[in-house]
């Protein structure tokens, strides 16, 4: 199973972070700047312990309660091939959609999508700028690159259009592991399960780019999780607090380059 070194580390750090991003009331959100990631640049292959890192959400204290709610770390940066992210969920509910067809909505399963506003403009509805792109949870024996686990839409002025862009022009993985002696995926009669791997690579030719942006541009940014346990409430779980997944205004910002910060003088 790939990738699960790196769970296997957040398991470890995530059972003490019971929040893990802060709370803002509706007067603080309106006046703060965004929430910024800043990805950074690799010119050939990605070194995944270098890139970007952000979290959100949080773990149940009560793992074998269901439905119970998870916490997800996403790793960024981008090449001349194009944008990457990484999701790693601690979920102890695993649950997927064993065969799905191309009108089956992955969001009623574990599923993430990405959402992009390459003009930044913070409409307030979805413009023909504004993309995402999700993955369904489906395990790596499945193998990548599974269209019939991915959707993306594109923004239309007032709503997503999911027929306006083909879904082979992307590239995706999912992976899964839970314990030796539970019932894996789709049950909840074992114990309970570890988590899941979403994530892949868009090219920026599915964003209408010949290549990747300029050092220093900005787009908005936001992440929202899909999280099914087997009962019938659904819960999901975003990035930034403020996200709707409707009005790119609410989302957070995505800077192409390192930060550069500028610490405030200051008197001896």
């Amino acid at each position: 199973m790939r990738a699960w070194k790196m769970l296997s580390a957040i398991l470890l750090i995530v059972c003490w972070l019971p929040v893990a991003v802060p709370l803002q009331t509706a007067s603080a959100q309106s006046s703060t700047p965004p929430r910024r990631v800043n990805v950074p640049y690799f010119s050939s292959a990605i070194d995944g312990s270098q890139t970007a890192i952000f979290w959100f959400g949080r773990t149940e204290s009560n793992a074998q309660t269901a439905p119970g709610r998870n916490y997800v770390d996403v790793r960024m940066a981008y090449s001349p091939a194009g944008l990457f992210w990484r999701a790693t969920g601690i979920d102890y509910h695993l649950w997927y959609n064993e065969n799905p067809q191309p009108t089956d909505d992955l969001a009623q399963y574990d599923a993430l999508a990405l959402y992009l506003d390459t003009g930044h403009d913070r409409a307030g509805a979805p413009q023909s700028d504004d993309y995402y792109f999700l993955v369904g949870l489906h395990g790596d024996e499945v193998g990548e690159n599974t269209p019939q686990y991915r959707r993306r839409a594109r923004g239309t002025g007032s709503g997503w259009d999911t027929t306006a862009i083909s879904s082979a022009a992307w590239l995706d993985y999912s992976g899964w592991q839970w314990s030796e002696d539970g019932l894996g995926p789709n049950n909840n009669g074992g114990n309970i399960d570890y988590g899941w791997v979403m994530g892949g690579t868009i090219p920026w030719s599915a964003l209408g780019l010949s290549g990747p942006p300029a050092a220093g541009t900005v787009w908005g940014l936001g992440v929202l999780m899909y999280d099914y346990d087997g009962v019938p409430q659904r819960l999901q779980a975003n990035w930034t607090e403020t996200f709707n997944r409707d009005q790119p205004g609410t989302w957070g910002e995505l800077f192409f380059g390192d930060a550069n910060y500028q610490p405030p003088s200051a008197a001896p």
